[in-house]
């Protein structure tokens, strides 16, 4: 069986004229550092409301520990500190796709459970979908270098005319620069310039 979402469960137990407001925030320790915070909400202390968060990738419940975390803190309020002014639950929900395979991404949600509020009281925030990074496949270490490789050359330029060239030159006693750059572990010229007579 496999969780793909979690609902916190929020219910105030503070007076009525209490302000302030209750920010909680849902990490997922499989990633480090910063990157472990996946959504923000923000609500008013006195306003009972649930939270839906949908993960982007599933957990096990034969897991250990469940990936997900919540935290919250109470913010610019009149109630005093060390008081219990709420009660919080939070559970995880199945998956009910029998075959699932890819996730679609849900953003948070919530769903306020008192007439006295409305969404302009309840603020909530997800990261953004990583930006792509690709990367080279083939690097120096899995390059096959036995022996001495010719360089690669651009297009138009066989290694035979770069090398006649070169050795006429300076046959002739001519100077030239010969731009070789290096990818992906092998080299390639690409610039063949005369200079000039050799001085």
């Amino acid at each position: 069986m496999i969780v793909d979402r979690c609902i916190i469960d929020y219910h105030p137990q503070c007076p009525i004229n209490s302000t302030g407001r209750v920010r909680v925030y849902v990490y997922d320790t499989r990633l480090d550092g910063p990157d472990q915070e996946q959504a923000q909400y923000a609500f008013l202390v006195a306003c009972p409301i649930e939270l839906y968060y949908y993960g982007t990738s599933y957990a096990s419940l034969q897991d250990d520990v469940c990936p997900w975390v919540a935290k919250y803190r109470l913010e610019e309020s009149n109630i005093r500190k060390d008081v219990r002014y709420c009660k919080i639950k939070a559970y995880v929900k199945l998956c009910t796709s029998k075959s699932p395979d890819e996730i679609e991404f849900r953003p948070p949600s919530f769903k306020i459970k008192s007439k006295l509020f409305n969404e302009e009281d309840v603020d909530c925030s997800h990261v953004a979908r990583a930006t792509k990074q690709p990367q080279l496949c083939r690097t120096r270490s899995t390059i096959e270098t036995t022996g001495r490789h010719r360089p690669l050359l651009l297009p138009g330029l066989t290694f035979q005319q770069a090398r006649s060239s070169i050795k006429d030159g300076f046959g002739e006693g001519k100077d030239l620069v010969v731009t070789v750059m290096s990818a992906m572990g092998e080299e390639q010229i690409c610039a063949l310039k005369d200079i000039g007579p050799k001085n």
